[in-house]
């Protein structure tokens, strides 16, 4: 009986040795597996404030600016306007005002500009705006 104690000790001794020796692997694929989940939660953090910076560019480029919405109201209107009556037309439209402080000065400043550039012209009695050159269509006649 002797021999079967000791081969049982020595079974015992190896069966704690393999658990020990898995044991220490599991510790190391834990700590392999937390660093992983770091670098995954890192990286998706890049990737995701990629995709959003990407996707309000691509927003951004999308968006019509101010001068091109004014110039679309003034050729659907086809008559000379006023600048609340051009804020009033793109807020009708749906024009976002949202990022804007003071969105009449805005569509204001738009005309004045267009107009000193000899875009539009600037009827001062009406204080209306319009283009130099109206057809039935609304668009200008260029030369």
């Amino acid at each position: 009986m002797a021999y079967v104690s000791t081969d049982i000790k020595s079974r015992l001794q190896r069966s704690k040795a393999q658990l020990a020796e898995f044991i220490r692997q599991r510790d190391q694929l834990n700590v392999a597996i937390i660093q992983l989940q770091n670098e995954i939660r890192a990286l998706s953090t890049v990737v995701w404030r990629e995709e959003i910076t990407k996707r309000q560019t691509e927003l951004k480029q999308v968006v019509v600016g101010i001068s091109d919405a004014v110039r679309a109201v003034l050729r659907l209107q086809n008559k000379p306007m006023s600048a609340g009556h051009v804020k009033d037309a793109l807020d009708m439209m749906g024009y976002d005002f949202r990022d804007l402080a003071n969105p009449s000065a805005v569509v204001h400043n738009t005309l004045k500009r267009m107009a000193g550039t000899g875009e539009l012209v600037f009827v001062p009695a009406a204080k209306t705006y319009e283009f130099p050159f109206r057809t039935h269509l609304g668009y200008t006649r260029l030369g």
